[in-house]
């Protein structure tokens, strides 16, 4: 988690708005129009009176410049800004439908300050205090009310089915039409099911999209169509590839510690035999620098047992094509040097160095690791190496499900010696749901578990934020979009 540029403190608000669990239908009309406020404007700001009515100054020199406003590029953010002489910071406290925010500029003083304020829902007023703090002790203060725009597309159905705190905001994003034409749609959903923040732009839906905030705060927003690095306020940073028709790049990508991007591809090997056409279709991972060349390559079909058929879905065949291997997942491992790849048909985790591109072991049945206590996941999504040896892996158990009659889903923990090779099970969740497919979960502080169960046979995806004692403490469903993994954060 990163430091952030501004501090965050939140805490409950009572203003009564749409209840986004209650009438998805009133939610859907919010999106145009706030019923509960018709005398505001749509979107701006309101002063409250001329500046000595809210101005505390211990200096008759001291009278900045200050503002605050709706953001003019995106709805849900207002901006703070302040010409100081001599310089100054800020203190800006906001008060509003969904939480109480306090921001402190941490840049220290300057002469000139903008800040931006994220986290807030569409088409509601927020109470804006803005102190400015001189170099020598002077203080100015104004107060406004800012509202803030309506969201350009009715997103998808979100419900709240078990209330409680978050302890953040909740990141997810999926492919969804936004008029006419299909959108990555990236969102941030505080504990109530609103959207606080919301990022898309056009893209191909043949894989779901992801996102997840980086160290500095801004994102990595993944589609099929690109990958980008943008602010909160929706600016591109980095673009590491747009789509160039080849189409290669699939299901997940993860940044390195020095800034290059691990993609999985998508590679094949023709095994086939006079009369009896056959491709395996494989997977590697390809290492991109900041100027988006290869520095280095992993592939599957070089380096595993291209015979090794562990059940019904590695021998899975659509025409002459076998979906061998089935990718889903590329993660980091906490020393920097390694990342690990998932390999859903395999039901391995397969470890690689960054540097040679070979294969450091293998986890799963199988693999290199005798397990000790507990039993293999299946069919696995989005393993995360976590420190103190363990891995978390969000556990399908697709063919032991359907072809089985076995169990269902879990988010299982290992505990993983590499000394000795040896591999203990040391904590599990059952899902209320099965999902034959897509998933994840992200380990939090005190043993929490947010779980995203993405492939549930009804069509709706569903979030869960699981206590370290396997209680649930927070869920909620989402229609609409396929969401393939979410990333619960304490700030935007």
């Amino acid at each position: 988690m990163r430091v952030p540029s501004l501090v965050l403190l939140l805490a409950a608000c009572t203003h009564q708005a749409v209840d986004p669990v209650e009438d998805e239908e009133v939610l859907a009309a919010a999106l145009v129009q706030d019923d509960l406020h018709p005398s505001l404007p749509q979107s701006g700001r309101i002063d409250l009176g001329p500046p000595e009515a809210h101005t505390q100054a211990s200096s008759d020199a001291f009278f900045p410049e200050l503002s605050a406003y709706a953001h003019p590029n995106h709805p849900l953010l207002i901006l703070v800004e302040a010409h100081c002489e001599p310089d100054c910071d800020l203190e800006i406290t906001v008060n509003g439908p969904g939480v109480v925010r306090r921001v402190i500029a941490s840049d220290g003083a300057a002469p000139h300050q903008r800040v931006v304020v994220p986290g807030l829902r569409q088409s509601s007023p927020y109470e804006v205090s803005v102190v400015a703090n001189g170099v020598y002790g002077e203080r100015f203060e104004r107060s406004y009310t800012v509202m803030t725009g309506a969201l350009d597309f009715v997103p998808p159905s979100r419900k709240v089915t078990t209330p409680g705190p978050l302890g953040g905001v909740l990141l997810t994003a999926g492919n969804y039409e936004i008029e006419g034409t299909n959108q990555a749609l990236y969102m941030a959903i505080d504990n109530e099911g609103y959207v606080v923040w919301f990022h898309h732009f056009p893209s191909i839906a043949t894989m779901p999209p992801q996102i997840r905030q980086r160290e500095d705060g801004t994102f990595l927003l993944l589609s099929t169509s690109a990958a980008r690095i943008v602010d909160i306020e929706g600016n591109i940073k980095q673009r590491f590839w747009e789509r160039n028709g080849d189409g290669t790049w699939h299901h997940d990508a993860t940044e390195t510690p020095d800034g290059n991007l691990l993609a999985m591809v998508e590679e094949d090997l023709d095994v086939g035999t006079e009369g009896e056409p056959l491709v395996l279709i494989g997977d590697g991972v390809a290492e991109y620098n900041r100027h988006n060349h290869i520095e280095q390559y992993w592939s599957s079909v070089e380096t595993l047992d291209t015979e090794r058929f562990p059940g019904p879905l590695a021998r899975m065949e659509i025409g002459h094509l076998r979906d061998w291997t089935h990718g889903n997942a590329v993660t980091m491992l906490p020393d920097g040097k390694r990342y690990a790849v998932s390999l859903r048909h395999q039901s391995h985790v397969v470890v690689i160095d960054r540097e040679t591109a070979e294969i450091e072991w293998i986890l799963g049945e199988g693999g290199d690791f005798d397990l000790m206590v507990g039993t293999w996941f299946n069919a696995q999504h989005d393993p995360s190496f976590l420190d103190g040896g363990e891995v978390l892996v969000y556990d399908n158990g697709t063919e032991r499900h359907d072809f089985e009659g076995g169990a269902g889903t879990r988010v299982v923990k290992y505990r993983l010696d590499e000394t000795t090779m040896e591999a203990w099970q040391t904590w599990s969740w059952d899902l209320p749901v099965y999902t034959p497919f897509v998933g994840g979960a992200q380990a939090l502080e005190h043993g929490s578990v947010l779980v995203t169960a993405g492939g549930r046979l009804d069509g709706a995806g569903s979030f869960y934020l699981v206590g370290e004692g396997g209680e649930l403490m927070w869920a909620m469903n989402v229609r609409g979009t396929l969401v393939f993994r979410g990333m619960l954060t304490d700030h935007l």
